[in-house]
């Protein structure tokens, strides 16, 4: 279940918009996420894997210079950069951050397409 957290979180704290809006768009997709679980075919969940594995590897490497950031300023440079980074990748795999969101809430609750996504997913050790 951490590694859900861990993909919503950051996903929540670099690709989509901050503030208000986030709250509000955050409270009611992961709303209509629960209510109206999504379809995913095979195909869709290779693509989230990958999207996912991307979005790890870009938050260890923003999270790395989040560490460094000396100034507030710094830390917001991290930050924007780091969000502008998990966008072009989620473009790239030709999803936004909702689509995302929405896909990790379903997986994440539907204990087939768990299995079926951690089987496609590389064992560490």
């Amino acid at each position: 279940m951490k590694i859900w957290k861990v993909s919503l979180a950051l996903l929540l704290v670099f690709a989509l918009p901050t503030g208000a809006a986030l709250a509000a768009d955050g409270a009611a997709g992961a709303a209509d996420a629960r209510s109206q679980p999504m379809q995913i075919s095979d195909q869709q969940l290779r693509n989230f894997a990958a999207v996912r594995a991307e979005l790890n590897q870009i938050r260890t490497r923003f999270m790395a210079n989040l560490k460094q950031a000396d100034t507030e300023a710094d830390r917001q440079r991290v930050f924007r950069e780091g969000g502008k980074a998990m966008r072009q990748a989620l473009q790239r795999h030709g999803m936004t951050p909702q689509q995302f969101r929405r896909m990790a809430i379903t997986i994440r609750d539907t204990p087939e397409l768990r299995e079926k996504l951690e089987a496609m997913e590389p064992r560490s050790g």
